[in-house]
């Protein structure tokens, strides 16, 4: 039963075999005999096209050739000249009579050169008027102003009118350097010159403008252009019928300006062209029917025996199917169908094989994804694989874990879980970075449920798999986090221990010269200005003591802002605007200014402190890499470093040079200043808390304080100094990667 159907497929296969190239042949050589003809139209039409456009350039350059020509001409000059000047000491009669063989001039000299309008124009106080006009004048102005021409003395201007396009050249006439007239020439692009272009050429022709048509050399053409004009398809060739003839046509529009813009269609009937097709296309067919049928009648032979081959190879593929792998096929002939035999009954002894392999492989995969399993759902963290929709795939629930998971979160959106969407801002920028760069990440600290987690992201591309899956490694830090802040408070702690002693020293003098103040002011014996002088001392006094307590809280405060990536360029470039807001310049020239190599200029600053103008310099690696930092804390270092700069300068050329330098595990900040230097005996106490050079207004808990913050972000602090002029202050914030490690 197989075979027959087989064998009727065979047939109607040779039936269509031989029956849809015809017609598909037939078909193709239709279209492409008429597309020929058509094209050939078609670049008939184009190349008139093109002919018209040099036409109209032509006219163009022989309006533009002869209106510079005639401008020149002295005859026509004088005589503007003579009627500017005189024109109302002259009689009627007189210039009637002057006026004759100025118009036979015209004549003479400019309309013979085909120029179809010519008018001039004299001059009278701010306008043109018109003087003598040849040719076509009529509906021409009377009048033109010189500011609605100006722009048009070397080009033409075209406009629209009712019955066409004109187009105008306009020419100032001057005498002795001064302007003493203007001449106008204009030609028509209108029903006569349109007319004339279909008969030259010998084509239809239709100028069209957005009023409508300006001219159609077949008026019945009208109503289907019109359809093809209003869909504005863009198209440049086109195809259109009226009353039961086809057209053939180009289009070609046009934006001459001055709002003057339309299209011109050039277009010729199509009849003969279908009617050659038609011929060739009989004659194709039936040389195509000869070629078809030799190839089919010689397949359905070479077919039959095909068929019986391929029904022998499908009752033995039905029996492997049903699981025979030892089945064998007779495979005795050499040609395909043997070697194709043979090849069947090698197969079968491999899938025999194969199958026996495959299936211990099998039981060595299951126990092995047991014992994975086990282990993989034991480990103290939690591991979530989640997918490009955040979309959870794998994971696993640590006995550690506080996060309340659903029963079965496979399949679940990761922030549908409460914990995770209220940490889903801070959650999902750290995703996209790490889709983003296809690269690791970790966020040091973030809060699931009120607990403290470690959380490392590392993206895994999967081979011939479109998206990628992130893994999610998330570790409970709570208690070490608890552990690191008790060590913290501890530090400080001792830390404010060893600086009561100091504070203690520092408030005791103020409040002995307070103390001895207000006993004098109590006397009774002071005057009246020494009252004010103490009063005021002790107000100092109280101040001092009052900025030593305010240092102090700062110094012991334990509060920290979040910790994110930021630019320390940035960060002392917006401290220096504190200082100076606005003055920032980096194209500022010839002031001195230190950058070091592989370093750009971001700015200078002009700071002045204490009536001096000190110069800042900021400089920044070209690379330069962010650092994870509390951005209020750096904004306080630099505040403070910059400050002890200014301080330490007394002349009036002082100079702070601040480099930002990326290195290979972190940011170096170097401050240099040309102020006073720290002498060396001091410089093993500079970071002592309370410890001052300025003995007035000084704390001593600046530079401890940076020590502090630095510190605290796993980084370093160096100060050098000659003792004479000049110190040095390198910090190091080291990247996120060496802090976390």
């Amino acid at each position: 039963m197989a075979t027959m159907k087989l064998k009727y497929k065979l047939t109607i296969f040779t039936v269509f075999a031989l029956l849809v190239p015809m017609a598909v042949l037939s078909f193709y050589a239709g279209v492409l005999v008429y597309r020929n003809i058509s094209l050939a139209q078609w670049n008939f039409l184009q190349v008139v096209s093109e002919n018209v456009e040099e036409l109209i350039r032509q006219e163009q350059e022989s309006y533009q050739a002869k209106i510079e020509e005639v401008s020149e001409n002295k005859y026509i000059s004088d005589k503007l000249y003579v009627y500017s000047k005189y024109w109302d000491r002259i009689s009627p009669a007189t210039l009637e009579f002057d006026l004759y063989p100025f118009r036979d001039f015209i004549e003479n000299n400019i309309m013979f050169s085909n120029i179809e309008s010519v008018l001039i124009f004299r001059i009278h106080e701010e306008k043109f008027i018109r003087l003598v006009g040849r040719g076509l004048t009529a509906n021409l102005p009377e009048t033109v102003y010189p500011a609605d021409v100006k722009d048009y003395y070397s080009r033409p201007q075209y406009y629209r009118s009712a019955d066409g396009i004109y187009l105008r050249f306009y020419r100032p006439i001057f005498s002795s350097g001064r302007m003493v007239g203007l001449i106008m020439l204009q030609k028509g692009l209108n029903a006569g010159f349109m007319s004339s272009l279909a008969t030259r050429f010998n084509v239809e022709a239709a100028l069209v403008t957005d009023s409508g048509f300006l001219f159609n050399s077949r008026p019945e053409t009208m109503e289907p252009l019109s359809e093809l004009l209003m869909e504005k398809n863009g198209e440049v060739r086109i195809v259109f019928s009226s009353k039961q003839t086809t057209y053939h046509g180009f289009v070609l529009p046009f934006d001459l300006g001055n709002k003057v813009t339309g299209t011109l269609i050039l277009y010729v009937p199509s009849e003969n062209a279908i009617h050659q097709s038609s011929m060739i296309i009989r004659d194709i067919s039936v040389v195509a029917f000869i070629c078809l049928l030799i190839p089919v009648v010689i397949f359905v032979f070479w077919g039959t025996g095909l068929v019986r081959a391929i029904h022998h190879f499908l009752k033995a593929a039905d029996i492997v199917a049903n699981g025979n792998l030892d089945h064998q096929v007779q495979a005795t002939s050499k040609d395909e169908i043997g070697q194709l035999g043979r090849n069947f009954n090698d197969m079968v002894q491999k899938l025999k094989i194969s199958r026996t392999a495959l299936e211990n492989r099998n039981t060595e995969l299951r126990i092995k994804n047991t014992y994975i399993d086990a282990v993989f759902q034991s480990l103290l963290i939690n591991i979530i694989v989640i997918d490009a929709a955040d979309t959870i795939v794998v994971m696993n629930k640590s006995a550690e874990s506080r996060i309340d998971f659903p029963e079965n979160p496979v399949g679940v959106n990761l922030f549908c879980i409460p914990q995770f969407a209220s940490a889903r801002l801070e959650l999902s920028n750290a995703l996209d970075e790490t889709k983003r760069t296809n690269a690791s990440l970790r966020v040091p600290e973030m809060d699931f449920g009120g607990d403290a987690y470690e959380v490392d992201m590392y993206p895994v591309v999967l081979e011939n798999i479109a998206e990628s899956v992130i893994v999610m490694v998330m570790l409970n830090i709570t208690e070490k986090m608890e552990t690191k802040k008790a060590l913290i408070r501890s530090e400080r702690l001792a830390a404010v221990g060893q600086i009561t002693a100091g504070l203690a020293h520092e408030i005791n003098n103020p409040m002995g010269i307070i103390l001895n103040h207000v006993q004098l002011i109590e006397s009774g014996k002071l005057s009246e200005a020494e009252r004010k002088k103490f009063a005021a001392r002790v107000k100092s006094e109280i101040m001092r003591v009052s900025k030593l307590i305010e240092k102090l809280l700062s110094f012991s405060k334990e509060e920290s802002g979040p910790l994110k990536f930021d630019y320390l360029s940035i960060i002392a470039g917006d401290v220096l605007d504190f200082f100076e807001p606005g003055a920032n310049n980096a194209t500022d020239s010839g002031k001195p200014c230190t950058v070091r190599e592989g370093s750009s200029l971001v700015g200078l600053w002009t700071v002045v402190f204490k009536e001096l103008s000190i110069r800042v310099c900021l400089s920044r690696h070209a690379n330069e890499t962010p650092v994870f930092c509390d951005r209020n804390a750096m904004k306080q270092v630099f505040i403070n470093l910059l400050s002890n700069s200014f301080k330490s300068i007394h002349h009036d050329f002082g100079m702070i040079h601040i480099n930002v330098h990326s290195q290979e595990d972190g940011v170096a900040v170097s401050l240099q200043d040309n102020g006073e230097g720290i002498p060396p005996m001091y410089m093993d106490r500079i970071f002592d808390p309370f410890f001052t050079m300025e003995h007035e207004s000084g704390t001593g808990l600046g530079l401890p304080l940076c020590q502090k913050i630095i510190k605290n972000h796993g980084g370093s602090i160096h100060v050098t100094s000659n003792g004479i002029r000049g110190t040095e202050v390198i910090f190091f914030i080291p990247s996120k990667e060496t802090i976390d490690g």
